[in-house]
């Protein structure tokens, strides 16, 4: 008798973790996704721009930043159904007030930057702000810590990315954006894939 209840509890526990190792799954499609439809739908735009003006660039990120949420936000609700609305409302307007705030107040910083070149570029500014307070103040898992770490790491290569610009170096300036923020989420999902599968191996 005692030999099939410590089954049924391993059973038990076994599942928990599985269900916990399928969030950490979900989250690492999102990094994944997030950064793979917001620099495709960069590149897509840029050649775009390349026939109506360059100005399309920033349009292009926004479009592509949208769709990026509502695709890979579905997801995560979808399978977080233990966290709370309040909470998931309060990560949305953080990140809204951060673009918001970071493309009002930047470009008018540097007016000697044209605008459509800081709007091709500030999303990765307010990404990075936005993970960091979401990580430090809004979110309490072990995985969306992480997004604190994303957000230092995205803010730390957009001073290269501005440097790049004030340097009168846009393309490299867009371009480096692109490609930092795809290595940065794959750190992060890599950080999460790995403590995913220490949940579910682990004995106890």
């Amino acid at each position: 008798m005692g030999s099939r209840e410590e089954e049924y509890a391993e059973v038990s526990s076994l599942a928990i973790r599985l269900r916990r190792f399928l969030v950490y799954v979900v989250d690492v499609f999102a990094y994944m996704a997030f950064g793979m439809v917001i620099v495709g739908g960069a590149l897509v735009s840029f050649v775009i721009s390349y026939f109506v003006g360059y100005w399309f660039t920033g349009v292009g990120v926004f479009i592509a930043l949208v769709i990026a949420t509502i695709v890979v936000g579905k997801f995560i609700t979808t399978v977080r159904i233990r966290q709370r609305p309040r909470r998931q409302g309060l990560g949305a307007l953080v990140f809204a007030i951060s673009f918001i705030a970071v493309y009002l107040l930047v470009p008018r910083m540097f007016p000697s930057v044209e605008d459509y070149m800081w709007y091709s570029v500030l999303w990765q500014l307010a990404l990075g702000i936005a993970f960091i307070v979401n990580g430090l103040l809004v979110y309490k898992g072990d995985v969306d810590r992480i997004q604190f770490y994303v957000g230092l790491l995205t803010c730390l290569a957009f001073i290269v990315t501005a440097y790049l610009l004030l340097s009168d170096l846009f393309l490299l300036a867009w371009l480096f954006a692109m490609g930092s923020i795809l290595l940065v989420y794959f750190v992060a999902a890599t950080l999460i894939l790995v403590k995913g599968i220490r949940v579910v191996t682990r004995e106890h």
